[in-house]
């Protein structure tokens, strides 16, 4: 009797915790941290290697990671400076998009007088015969602004047209802080521009493999044309070419922009390869030192400061993969559908992480978008995130997609829409069916005790009435 009792106690304390526990979906919403708690993007705030002023002779810098985003470094990477020929990337890359390089394009005197004559320039001649591959060439390995002037009128039909273009382009690409009023650079107050600027727009002009090819050449030749002999080319980067100072050449850098400002200051914009990571950095006013001469340069801007970045975002770190392409993360219940939802990455992604950290040193967060799910649910409708964090940095936040469509169940539609009043019936319901279920059971036990006392009390009558006969 005490072990009965003791399971029919089990049994309804059972029943309680059935009540209690009622299936509802909800999970907490979540926000993308990867800007202000992340390295994931250009606009991250905390870098890998920080903000703090790693090399004194800047003005502002950044170096970042292109295939994975991973923003590795940032100083001062919002403040307006000035770009000067950084302006040829932009220009170059709209060339590179819009124009056809085997167009001849006939140079006109006009154009050529809209330059300073002191700029620098690949003398160009009024009336002569070039194509935009030669021209494009001569704007980025020669610098040459009269080269820039007459691509610029070639691509939209007048400079100013052309510049218009660029601000919109470079708005398009999220540069908040960046105004442009010429195509080649040369210096106007109105001109400006960050280096997180110059970065987006370097990043996306790596894209193009036109741009690539022109921004990775050292020395090119221009064929004759129709009013000058070959011209040849060589750029004036000295971490690209090492005929002349051989102490900064990095054979990892892929290609290279320098820009000199009016006030003296060098500027260098500049991508480089290595261990898997492609990183694009951008040092901005950086001062030659000069010897005691006066004139013999010691030191010029920016180049010892450019490789020290590169080695700081090289050395130590590695470009990993977090996510794969299709993995499934989660599964989901979805409001009068047919079946659950499972949600998953539709793309591979990458993370540059140190090179001894392992995947088990990451935290991956689940980020609900909403709090219910409600069919119809389309595949590849992209339902929540998944965010990747390593220690107190987000690393990555993808975006997860439905890997099944979920159709509307005719069966929970016929009817009244209990949807639409607002009601939790299937709450209700759940908790009626336990409840239901719960009071059976108690009934049952019940009934089964009551069944086991009488069969007890008429088999101790029988026994009394046996020990009577016997005592007669």
């Amino acid at each position: 009797m005490k072990k009965l009792g003791l399971f029919c106690l089990t049994l309804c304390l059972i029943t309680a915790l059935m009540l209690q526990v009622i299936p509802v979906f909800a999970e907490e919403s979540g926000s993308n941290n990867t800007v202000l708690s992340g390295a994931h993007s250009l606009d991250g705030q905390v870098p890998f290697l920080g903000s703090d002023r790693l090399v004194t002779n800047v003005q502002s810098a950044i170096v970042y990671e292109t295939k994975s985003q991973t923003l590795m470094y940032a100083f001062n990477a919002d403040e307006q400076v000035s770009p000067a020929s950084f302006v040829k990337i932009l220009t170059a890359l709209l060339v590179a998009e819009r124009a056809n390089l085997s167009d001849a394009v006939v140079i006109k005197e006009a154009t050529l007088n809209t330059v300073a004559d002191d700029a620098v320039s690949v003398d160009l001649l009024p009336d002569e015969v070039m194509t935009v591959e030669d021209l494009l060439y001569c704007m980025m390995v020669g610098s040459g602004n009269d080269a820039a002037a007459v691509l610029a009128e070639h691509i939209s039909g007048s400079q100013s047209k052309f510049v218009e273009e660029m601000n919109q382009y470079a708005a398009n690409l999220g540069c908040t802080q960046t105004n442009f009023t010429n195509a080649h650079g040369l210096h106007d107050d109105m001109q400006y521009t960050t280096a997180r600027d110059m970065a987006r727009i370097l990043a996306k002009a790596m894209e193009n493999e036109i741009f690539s090819k022109v921004f990775g050449t050292v020395y090119y030749k221009v064929p004759a044309t129709n009013l000058s002999e070959e011209r040849s080319l060589a750029t004036g980067n000295f971490l690209m070419n090492n005929e002349s100072v051989q102490i900064y050449h990095d054979s990892r850098v892929t290609g290279g922009r320098t820009a000199v400002t009016s006030t003296g200051y060098n500027s260098i914009a500049t991508s480089a390869e290595d261990n898997g990571m492609q990183l694009i950095c951008i040092v901005t006013g950086s001062l030659s030192v000069y010897k005691d001469d006066g004139y013999t340069v010691q030191t010029f801007g920016g180049y010892k400061e450019t490789s020290m970045l590169l080695n700081s975002g090289f050395e130590g770190f590695e470009a990993k993969q977090v996510v794969y392409a299709g993995q499934s993360v989660a599964q989901y219940a979805v409001e009068n559908g047919t079946s659950d939802v499972v949600v998953g990455a539709t793309n591979s992604v990458y993370t540059v992480l140190p090179a001894d950290a392992g995947i088990d040193s990451l935290d991956y967060r689940l980020v609900k978008i909403a709090d219910t799910l409600t069919a119809p649910v389309e595949k590849g409708q992209v339902l929540s995130a998944l965010e990747v964090w390593y220690g107190n940095i987000c690393v990555a936040h993808i975006d997860l997609c439905a890997m099944n469509s979920v159709p509307v169940n005719a069966m929970q539609t016929d009817g009244i829409d209990s949807k639409s009043e607002g009601f939790p019936w299937k709450t209700v319901f759940t908790v009626v069916v336990c409840v239901f279920i719960g009071i059976g059971v108690i009934l049952i036990l019940i009934r089964s005790v009551n069944s086991v006392r009488r069969a007890a009390a008429r088999s101790h009558s029988r026994k009394r009435r046996r020990s009577r006969r016997r005592s007669r």
